[in-house]
């Protein structure tokens, strides 16, 4: 199998795969129970299943595999990449599984979250001790082990914070896979670009089923997972690309959800300071990602949704009645 031919055919059957698993992994989710029921924070009006990450990780790990036994073990992830995501991935599956199908405190899961950043970190997954910033050499020595550690963790829990929407984790996803893959064929490591590739090619197969209306969402397992094993390729990916590129790589690459994540942070923290209620881990409405409302006619419509408390509007905005005049004629359009 040439190179080529493996950087086009993996992702074409990975996805095949996705595609076809996805409505097994579906009824698969609602015997165990992994659903999501309709609620006040949801646009969904009926029960939907949970797990369709499994399916996504699953075409990918065959696909790998069928391609490295192809290739006569030419064409296969880079060992410490490999070892990472497989040491890293066990205890962020375990806990996401578990969460999919009854909740789990969020602080447990930031703390299984930590637990992979450190396994894919003693596998090598780490940034080196000198960095270049565009055309400067910055020595960070031992900080180096923290800081990919916070990564890793940080990554992950931006893809699941931004899977509030029918198809954005996904499209983000698959965005950021391709744009892995392609930073890698143009510095020449074809190898490494073989992951993300698949990966983007698992999540397109993923996607029909994920767009508005949904019919299945990816669950805490696909988000988690899907986010770590791009921190982990991007992470790999930075200590190899050219010195000018290697430290604005990854972050100009997973920058939304990377944003979107420090912005939640902050407001739930202000928050916490202001009313005594919720707190950094714990989910709210009015997210960047949580007033978008696709399935309009015409361009998504952006509203502010605000938290009022003690009958006084919060920083999350003022609920006007320009706001709601707006989505009332938007629904009315649609």
């Amino acid at each position: 199998m040439t190179h080529r031919y493996a950087l086009v055919c993996s992702p074409f059957v990975a996805g095949v795969l996705a595609y076809a698993l996805s409505p097994l992994v579906a009824r698969f989710a609602i015997r165990i129970g992994a659903v999501d029921r309709p609620g006040e924070r949801k646009i969904h009006r009926h029960v939907m299943p949970r797990l369709g990450g499994v399916g996504v990780i699953v075409a990918v790990a065959v696909t790998l595999i069928c391609a490295r036994m192809l290739g006569n073990d030419t064409w296969r992830v880079p060992p410490p990449v490999a070892r990472g995501l497989l040491f890293g991935l066990l205890p962020i599956i375990a806990i996401s599984v578990i969460d999919d199908i009854r909740p789990v405190p969020a602080r447990v899961k930031f703390l299984c979250h930590l637990l992979g950043g450190a396994l894919a970190v003693s596998s090598g997954i780490y940034l080196p001790a000198r960095i270049h910033v565009l055309s400067y050499e910055v020595s960070i020595g031992i900080a180096a082990i923290p800081i990919s550690l916070v990564w890793l963790a940080g990554v992950t829990n931006a893809f699941n914070i931004i899977d509030g929407l029918d198809g954005l984790a996904a499209g983000l996803a698959f965005i950021s896979a391709v744009a892995v893959g392609a930073v890698f064929i143009t510095t020449g490591q074809l190898n490494s670009a073989l992951l993300p590739l698949t990966l983007a090619g698992a999540l397109a197969g993923f996607l029909p089923y994920n767009m508005y209306p949904a019919r299945m969402f990816l669950g805490d397992t696909g988000a988690t997972a899907i986010g770590f094993a791009l921190a982990v390729v991007a992470l790999k990916g930075g200590q190899t690309i050219p010195a000018g590129f290697a430290a604005a790589t990854p972050v100009l690459i997973l920058g939304l959800p990377i944003a979107d994540t420090c912005v939640a942070i902050v407001r739930r923290t202000l928050r916490r300071l202001e009313t005594r209620t919720g707190g950094p881990f714990q989910p709210e409405i009015d997210r960047a990602t949580g007033i978008l409302r696709p399935g309009q006619r015409s361009a998504w419509t952006v509203t502010r949704r605000p938290v009022v408390s003690r009958g006084t509007p919060s920083t999350g905005g003022v609920r006007s009645s320009v706001s709601t005049a707006m989505l009332k004629r938007s629904c009315a359009e649609s």
